[in-house]
This record gives structure tokens, C-alpha cells and sequence, in this order.
């Protein structure tokens, strides 16, 4: 008998299916790492340089901006309280029809 486990066993031993990257991998990197910095805030972010260049600004005027822009991290905390509301009380599955 067929089953998605011993699938999914079979997916994980096969090397070349875990190098391969997904064809949207490429597209979605850039906003995967602004919200991984995002989240973890900080250095990190500010290391991301996220601040837009003004046209005409030289490169050391936009260093010493990211370097003198304040980097709260709100990220985080939002986070932090979504999830407490999400989780408070543990999720339960209605079957319907299917639970006979």
C-alpha cells in the first residue's frame, strides 16, 4: 500500500531533490532576508542597508545616516504578541461529515 510517509522517506534520502532550489528561490531571497532581518532587528538590520540613497548623496553622507538612523525593533514584539493571541488556546480540528 501506497503512503505519503514512506513518500516523503523516499524525498529525503534522494540528494539531488534536496539541493534543488525552487524556481521562485531567486525572486524571493531579498524579501526573505528583509524580514528575517526585520525580525531579528538591530545591527542586523541596520547591516542590511535598507535605507533608500537620496540622489546625489555621497557614499559616506549615507553611511553616517544609516549609522545615526535609530533601529527600534517592532518587528519582534508584534510578532511576539500575535502569536501569544494565535496560541493562547490550542488548535482543534473540526472533521465534519469526515469524523463518522
Amino acid at each position: 500500500m501506497y503512503s505519503i510517509s514512506q513518500n516523503i522517506d523516499s524525498l529525503i534520502r534522494d540528494k539531488e531533490f534536496l539541493e534543488n532550489k525552487h524556481e521562485n528561490y531567486d525572486l524571493m531571497i531579498h524579501r526573505w532576508n528583509f524580514y528575517l532581518r526585520s525580525y531579528l532587528g538591530g545591527e542586523e538590520y541596520r547591516s542590511g542597508s535598507f535605507l533608500h540613497e537620496y540622489a546625489m548623496e555621497l557614499d559616506i553622507e549615507y553611511q553616517n545616516r544609516i549609522n545615526y538612523t535609530p533601529i527600534d525593533n517592532h518587528c519582534r514584539n508584534i510578532i511576539s504578541i500575535y502569536s501569544s493571541f494565535l496560541f493562547r488556546v490550542p488548535p482543534t480540528r473540526e472533521y465534519g461529515s469526515l469524523q463518522e
